[in-house]
């Protein structure tokens, strides 16, 4: 965990708490210690990066798990075209096509991002395009 070397065990331990429970109480609960010490090590530096490191950890984690089971879940909806019953062959093909237009969505944002970029401090003549 990036930025947890500075901290004491119970800190670490707190990092993680801070991201799973709901209430200072709470984090305090399953570290041992008061609330007020809770409040004290949230404004420290070290602590605030180590939670945000981890944040982040955990995010890719999820990421990751999301990403793999994306094609698993496309070949469900896939299946469920050919079930007998016509609800069901109907919402699998309104998600298919619902996520092709995100898939779209996101890739035409992408495209005009680059355009954009590429178009930034480009002049011609006495025209300019800036931010």
């Amino acid at each position: 965990m990036a930025g947890s070397d500075r901290l004491t065990p119970r800190q670490q331990r707190a990092v993680s708490a801070s991201l799973t429970c709901r209430t200072v109480g709470q984090v305090a609960d399953a570290v041992g210690v008061s609330e007020r010490t809770v409040r004290r090590w949230q404004t420290l530096p070290a602590f605030q990066a180590a939670v945000t490191a981890r944040a982040r950890e955990m995010d890719q984690e999820a990421t990751e798990i999301l990403l793999g089971a994306q094609i698993a879940a496309v070949e469900a909806l896939r299946a469920a075209l050919d079930d007998p019953s016509p609800q069901v062959k109907v919402t699998a093909a309104k998600a298919l096509l619902a996520s092709r237009e995100r898939i779209r969505a996101d890739d035409i944002e992408r495209r005009l991002h680059d355009i954009e970029t590429g178009i930034r401090g480009f002049t011609v003549g006495e025209r300019s395009w800036r931010d």
